[in-house]
């Protein structure tokens, strides 16, 4: 950014302006920076440039970054620990792997991931329980199962909960199953746990990854899937077919209300 040396700030980008700023803030060697979307007014490719370009910079001089931020992506790539806010109150704080995994409300699992989120009443808890259709269950983690209206049974893990109340679960769309159909599949879900039929409704490329928007073919409820682009291609799959969607236990994350 030599070449902007004699300019005023008015006769500077937006993307020019904050980079400026962060040199000017930076040159004192602060021990914490506090960070309001810092890169909110660069393009795509510089912006990750930049995410690139803090890293070195908190590795380089031990800083410590306070970072506000909506966007996903920069506070995963940049953090060390998060903390989800939903109109000033802390909803989480934790490592992104935790976050990403295990979020804690149906606020978090919303706003990190889009996940696919199921709303029911809990009939069965086993402690450390398994079941035939579930894989392992991780180490200190419950088998909980919620009915869900229209769907029928969904197991999930988490902490064990008293039998009757209320709660939800989250699945990330990029740990969904699907299975093309040829026919009618409506009564599968009644029969199998974690498994629904929808239907395809909207098919977006984004680059590596393609979003599959779906609505149940029972509640219509929306659905997300996310899956490679290069596996999407090979599946051959078209908007208004069905499908059969399905999940692990393992990877339903309980969220009580």
């Amino acid at each position: 950014l030599s070449h902007t040396g004699d300019r005023k700030p008015h006769m500077l980008s937006g993307g020019q302006q904050q980079r400026i700023a962060l040199a000017r803030a930076l040159v004192t060697r602060p021990q914490v920076l506090m960070l309001d979307e810092p890169l909110s007014a660069l393009d795509e490719n510089l912006r990750v440039r930049m995410r690139g370009e803090l890293r070195k910079i908190q590795k380089q001089f031990g800083l410590t970054f306070i970072q506000v931020t909506h966007h996903v992506e920069e506070a995963f790539s940049l953090s060390d620990q998060i903390v989800v806010m939903n109109h000033g109150h802390i909803e989480q704080v934790a490592s992104p792997t935790e976050l990403f995994n295990t979020p804690a409300s149906q606020f978090v699992a919303q706003f990190m991931g889009e996940n696919n989120l199921f709303q029911g009443k809990v009939v069965r808890c086993v402690e450390g329980g398994t079941r035939e259709t579930t894989s392992t269950p991780q180490a200190g983690k419950d088998l909980i199962e919620l009915d869900v209206d229209g769907i029928g049974p969904i197991l999930c893990r988490g902490h064990a909960v008293q039998t009757g109340q209320m709660a939800a679960c989250s699945v990330r769309p990029d740990l969904l199953t699907m299975i093309p159909i040829e026919h009618d599949a409506s009564s599968r879900s009644a029969d199998h746990p974690n498994s629904l039929s929808a239907r395809i409704v909207d098919v977006e490329l984004t680059g590596y990854v393609t979003r599959v928007s779906l609505v149940s073919e029972l509640t219509g409820q929306e659905l997300l899937y996310k899956v490679r682009t290069q596996d999407w291609f090979v599946a051959e799959l078209q908007e208004g077919q069905s499908v059969i969607l399905e999940w692990s236990a393992n990877d339903c994350v309980f969220l009580p209300y």
